[in-house]
């Protein structure tokens, strides 16, 4: 759910959050890392880049 006003004040964004899918799989993935005393940001850095070809595709499509 995006705010409406976003699109006219922020339209790429808007487009990038539209594209944006983050599986139930991986937060739960995610869930158990920071259980186990792993820092938030070395998680999120490593889901970052074992999906790169993901996110570039969000990024096109947010920009066109």
């Amino acid at each position: 759910m995006i705010n409406p006003k976003l699109q006219t004040r922020a339209p790429q964004l808007a487009r990038f959050l539209r594209e944006f899918r983050l599986p139930i799989s991986d937060i739960q993935s995610m869930k158990g890392e920071l259980n186990k005393g792993k820092p938030l940001a070395e998680i999120t850095a490593g889901w970052i880049a074992a999906h790169r070809p993901q996110i570039a595709g969000w990024v096109k499509t947010a920009q066109a």
